[in-house]
């Protein structure tokens, strides 16, 4: 009991000090790494310092997924023999008392403390989109699930979730860096490698490797009546993730509805990212449109009553 104690007082420390220090580190990689290659790379215009904030956010977010898509591709493939990507049923063999790695629990924590951070800074350092509700949801619904996964034995489910989620993330904010650096090229090709990655990855493997394995082989390795009393922590799990699942595909649709729109009018100017403006923004330029128009309209009519 008191190792257990111990485990979980170490974790809780490691979960804290990385979290807040992930604040900092964006600071310092922002300033001496990410500002000097967005400036010497970012082309000048009107909205140039707007580009930039978003080029910097996107860099700093493409360099961390891309770290933890790596460092989770080892624990996937490397963590059980066959690896539980590859038989889903090792998810549940030992269930709940499987043994983590150290690697496995660092890399774990890290997510957890990333997405910990993410909200803080979705809130006061991230530019502003229009769902950001949504990706607010997102961000702590991931975190309960990655915190309460850790504490109830499900991590190998998880970390399969962030496995599958993570390599979109990557092509996602490289290629918005590639938009925000004018390489249309590099832009086009990397929006295919985002579509076929979304789909593949958050559309299919997502409920064929993850819920489908929830819903049915982990009654087949726990009889259902040695898994009663673990019922309750079984359907906030399904559901919790269920929740992501319709956040991937509302996301998803809105990549593809662009993809479409691209492929019929061929103009690959309009390859933006459809979350980038805010709706309120959006709102407010419509609204000082009609008032400009308005005005308009009265002073020609003062002008022709005068004449």
């Amino acid at each position: 009991m008191s190792g257990l104690l111990n485990f979980l007082t170490d974790s809780a420390v490691f979960t804290v000090l990385v979290t807040i220090g992930f604040v900092p580190l964006r600071y310092l990689l922002t300033r001496f790494v990410f500002s000097p290659i967005g400036r010497a790379t970012i082309p000048p215009g009107p909205d140039f310092e707007k580009t930039f904030k978003k080029f910097v956010e996107s860099f700093w977010k493409a360099s961390y997924y891309s770290v933890a898509w790596i460092w989770g591709l080892s624990i996937v493939a490397y963590e059980t023999e066959p690896s539980f990507y590859e038989d889903t049923t090792y998810c549940w063999r030992g269930f709940p008392n499987q043994p983590m790695s150290e690697s496995f629990r660092l890399w774990y924590l890290l997510e957890l403390s990333f997405y910990l951070s993410s909200i803080f800074q979705l809130q006061f350092i991230d530019t502003r989109r229009k769902d950001h509700w949504t990706m607010m949801a997102h961000h702590i619904i991931t975190s309960w699930l990655i915190l309460d996964s850790f504490i109830t034995g499900y991590f190998r489910i998880g970390a399969l979730v962030l496995f599958l989620l993570d390599i979109c993330d990557v092509v996602l904010e490289t290629a918005k860096m590639a938009d925000y650096m004018g390489r249309k090229i590099i832009k086009v090709v990397l929006f295919v490698a985002l579509v076929i990655t979304w789909f593949t990855f958050r559309w299919v493997l997502l409920p064929y490797k993850v819920l489908w394995s929830m819903w049915s082989e982990v009654l087949v390795i726990h009889d259902l009546e040695g898994f009663k009393w673990r019922l309750f922590d079984w359907h906030k799990w399904f559901w919790g993730l269920f929740s992501l699942y319709l956040m991937q595909l509302y996301w998803g649709y809105l990549i593809f509805n662009a993809a479409v729109k691209v492929a019929l009018s061929r103009n690959f100017e309009e390859l933006k990212d459809v979350r980038e403006e805010p709706a309120k923004h959006k709102n407010k330029q419509n609204n000082k449109q009609n008032n400009n128009k308005q005005n308009n309209k009265q002073n020609n009519n003062k002008q022709n009553n005068k004449q």
